[in-house]
């Protein structure tokens, strides 16, 4: 039989195998914010009623912050996985975290506002 020489480059199959921790830790994040979407859809809805006492700059970041956590929530997991199927392990793991962004920043806002 003929044997590839030369500049022959493996397959797809001959890659190093997908890290099953990060896959668990993917799948236990995705699981938690699943659960706390319910959560954060709630906090985005109520948010608006921040604003009763009038508008300032803080009540507006606030806000914008607050309607941003869910969709974090959602992008997040989706974004580590994506990452996780193309082996970027620590990406994987920092898409992961996306949902704290916003959410330390809207606790920020709320401290000093």
């Amino acid at each position: 039989m003929h044997e590839p020489t030369g500049d022959f480059k493996a397959g797809p199959m001959s890659a190093a195998p997908r890290s099953r921790q990060v896959m668990l830790g993917l799948v236990a994040g995705t699981v938690i914010s699943l659960l706390l979407l319910p959560l954060a859809l709630m906090w985005a809805a109520f948010s608006v009623m921040a604003s009763d006492a009038g508008m300032t700059p803080a009540i507006e970041t606030f806000i914008t912050l607050s309607f941003c956590i869910p969709l974090a929530f959602v992008v997040g997991p989706i974004l580590a996985w994506a990452a996780w199927f193309l082996r970027r392990y620590t990406l994987a793991v920092a898409a992961l975290f996306l949902p704290l962004i916003p959410f330390v920043a809207a606790i920020v806002v709320m401290a000093n506002a």
